[in-house]
């Protein structure tokens, strides 16, 4: 079951980070702990980023957001313990939670208008846009530390041209039956969101 090693990504002095981070903590049953984000203003510098998707330039908010999910498979593989990650903005659906592989992800949208709010500012994504409810990756998922350490590697080898979930989702073999519905992103319009996309 997940019940331990849960961390949440958020960024403590945000107010849209923290008013998402009010609402989802209390849903969750096992312990929250919780991971201060990288912003653009205090970020690593190791990865080489190119094009997104060949398109355009990332933004500062899209590469700090990458380096705090690395961090995260860092601290996973140094530690040599199973991690469960989630995004701020997730909310706990279901109160059993088993662990179904080495490496899955356990958000999905609630119903079609969650999808429709959530997906429309993705129009085009080749993997999360709006031709299909599918969730990315990012907002909660397991990983034991073998593949948090291969994950970390691989994308460390060539210019980050794509976001971590996608490069997730295709280490996951896009295999749709890897996408568990154990919990449920949240987004109101009127607050927003605290990563820029071009």
């Amino acid at each position: 079951m997940i019940t331990d090693n849960l961390w949440m990504i958020q960024i403590p002095s945000h107010k849209v980070s923290q008013h998402y981070a009010r609402q989802t903590i209390p849903t969750w049953d096992c312990e929250v702990n919780l991971f201060d984000a990288f912003t653009p203003d205090h970020m690593p510098d190791y990865l080489t980023f190119d094009k997104f998707w060949g398109q355009r330039d990332f933004s500062e908010t899209e590469k700090a957001g990458f380096y705090s999910h690395l961090a995260l498979w860092q601290k996973c593989y140094t530690e040599d313990k199973p991690i469960s990650i989630i995004e701020h903005d997730v909310v706990q659906r279901k109160k059993d939670m088993p662990v179904i592989g080495d490496f899955f992800a356990f958000a999905d949208f609630e119903d079609e208008d969650n999808w429709r709010n959530y997906s429309t500012r993705f129009k085009g994504h080749p993997y999360w846009g709006t031709d299909e409810p599918l969730c990315p990756v990012t907002h909660a998922y397991y990983m034991t530390p073998d593949v948090a350490e291969s994950l970390f590697f691989s994308v460390m080898i060539y210019p980050i041209t794509k976001f971590v979930d996608d490069y997730m989702w295709e280490f996951m073999g896009q295999d749709k039956d890897k996408i568990i519905s154990y919990a449920s992103p949240i987004y109101y319009d009127d607050i927003g969101g605290t990563m820029k996309h071009e």
